[in-house]
C-alpha cells in the first residue's frame, strides 16, 4: 500500500546547509524494510547545492553519501530529488529563482531563512538559468553517481505550472536532465513529479510521460476547491485513489501518489481508514508515497515548513523515537496490485480524446462517479 516516503532530514530545517543525521536513517531503515516500503525519496534542495561558501556544500554532500550508505546497508532503495524547490508544501528557492520585490498576492517562499511572499521566475524562459540548473545537477551527479543505493531520480518535481513552458521547451529541458543522468548511469530510473492540477490541464504532461519510467503525483497540501471534506486521512485517501487511477489511464505510465496530509489531524476512525485502504489496494497504481518518513524533533518542528501547518509535525510514518505508528502498520497490511483488472476504471465513461477536449469538466464529473461508485 505505502510504496515510499520522503525523508526531509537531509535539509535540516531548510534554512541552513548541514549534513543529514545518518544515525537516524540507520535506525529507521530496518523499520522501512519491515513495513515493506520499497524506496525513500531524498530531496536535495537547489538552494543547498547553490549555497556559498562551497565548503558547506561539500560537507552536505558528504553527509548525504553517509545516509545513502546506511540505506544501502539495509537494502533500501533511494530516489534522489535533485534541484528540489518545494518541500512539504513550502517553496524553498534560491535568490536567482524569485522576483526581487515582495508581492502580497504571491505564495509564501522560504527565502534565505525567512518566509516571504515572492513570485517564482519562469526560469525555463531563460537559457542561463537552465544551464545553471544543469551545472548543479552535474555537481550532484559527480558526488553520488554509482552509489548502489541510488536506483531512481525524481526530476522536475512540479517545476512548472500545468500551463508552463511550451512543449518544445519542456521536452528540451527534460531530455537535457535525463541525458545528464543516463550518461553516468544508464540503468537509473527516471521519475517526474506532477501536481493533481496536471490532470485538469494534461496536454503538456501527455507529451512528456512516455519518456519517463514512472510518475509521482502530489499537491494535496492544497485540496481541489470542489472537494467537500473535513481534512481527514480517509477522505484524502479516497481522493488519492481517484487521482492515481485517472493518471494511470490518462498518461499510460506507472503512477504513485503522495499522501499523508490528512494525518495532520490524526488517522481518524480505524474502520473508515481500513475501508478506504482496501479499496485503494486494487485500483492499479503503484501505491502511496508518504509526505514524511520521520516526525521532526522539537527544534525542527518550530521551523518552516512544519510550523506553518498545524499537525504537520505528526504526519510522518514514524515517530521521532523511530517507531511505526499503529495506523501505519494497518495500512501496510493491504497489498499493492499495480496490474488491477479493468473494473478499477469503470468510473471512466469517456475516451482520452473526449477527456482532452474538456478536461476541466470531466475532471470534476469523473470524481463524483468514482466517489459514488
Amino acid at each position: 500500500m505505502i510504496r515510499s516516503a520522503v525523508h526531509v532530514c537531509p535539509v535540516q530545517g531548510l534554512a541552513e546547509v548541514q549534513p543529514p543525521h545518518a544515525g537516524l536513517v540507520s535506525q529507521a531503515a530496518g523499520l522501512v524494510r519491515n513495513l515493506r516500503l520499497r524506496q525513500i525519496y531524498l530531496p536535495v534542495l537547489e538552494s543547498s547545492l547553490a549555497w556559498r561558501p562551497s565548503r558547506d556544500v561539500v560537507r552536505y554532500l558528504d553527509g548525504l553519501i553517509r545516509v545513502l550508505d546506511r540505506l544501502g546497508e539495509a537494502k533500501v532503495e533511494a530516489c534522489l530529488v535533485p534541484l528540489t524547490g518545494r518541500v512539504m508544501g513550502l517553496d524553498c528557492l534560491p535568490p536567482y529563482l524569485v522576483g526581487p520585490v515582495e508581492d502580497e498576492a504571491a505564495g509564501p517562499v522560504l527565502f534565505q531563512g525567512r518566509i516571504k511572499r515572492l513570485r517564482p521566475l519562469e526560469w525555463w524562459t531563460q537559457p542561463a538559468l537552465i544551464q545553471k540548473k544543469l551545472r548543479l545537477l552535474q555537481e550532484l551527479l559527480g558526488a553520488v553517481v554509482g552509489h548502489p543505493a541510488v536506483t531512481d531520480w525524481l526530476i522536475l518535481d512540479r517545476a512548472w505550472p500545468p500551463s508552463g513552458p511550451d512543449p518544445v521547451t519542456a521536452e528540451l529541458v527534460l531530455r537535457s536532465m535525463a541525458a545528464e543522468i543516463k550518461s553516468r548511469d544508464e540503468r537509473a530510473g527516471l521519475v517526474m513529479g506532477l501536481s493533481w492540477a496536471d490532470l485538469r490541464e494534461p496536454q503538456l504532461m501527455r507529451g512528456l510521460a512516455m519518456r519517463l519510467d514512472r510518475l509521482r503525483l502530489a499537491g494535496l497540501e492544497e485540496m481541489p476547491q470542489w472537494i467537500e471534506h473535513q481534512g481527514t486521512l480517509a477522505e484524502e485517501l479516497l481522493l488519492v485513489g481517484y487521482l492515481g487511477s485517472l493518471a494511470v489511464w490518462l498518461f499510460n505510465r506507472p503512477v504513485e501518489v503522495e499522501a499523508g496530509w490528512g494525518a495532520c489531524q490524526g488517522p481518524g476512525p480505524a474502520d473508515q481508514l481500513d475501508w478506504v485502504a482496501s479499496r485503494l489496494a486494487g485500483l492499479g497504481f503503484e501505491g502511496l508515497s508518504w509526505v514524511g518518513l520521520i516526525d521532526p524533533d522539537p527544534r525542527e518542528a518550530a521551523q518552516p515548513p512544519w510550523r506553518l501547518r498545524p499537525g504537520l509535525d505528526r504526519a510522518a510514518l514514524l515517530t521521532r523515537a523511530v517507531e511505526a505508528k499503529s495506523w501505519v502498520e494497518s495500512l501496510c497490511q493491504h497489498p499493492i496490485e499495480p496490474k488491477a483488472g479493468g473494473r478499477a476504471l469503470d468510473f471512466i465513461d469517456v475516451s482520452p480524446e473526449e477527456y482532452l477536449a474538456q478536461p476541466e469538466r470531466h475532471f470534476v464529473r469523473l470524481w463524483r462517479r468514482y466517489r459514488d461508485g
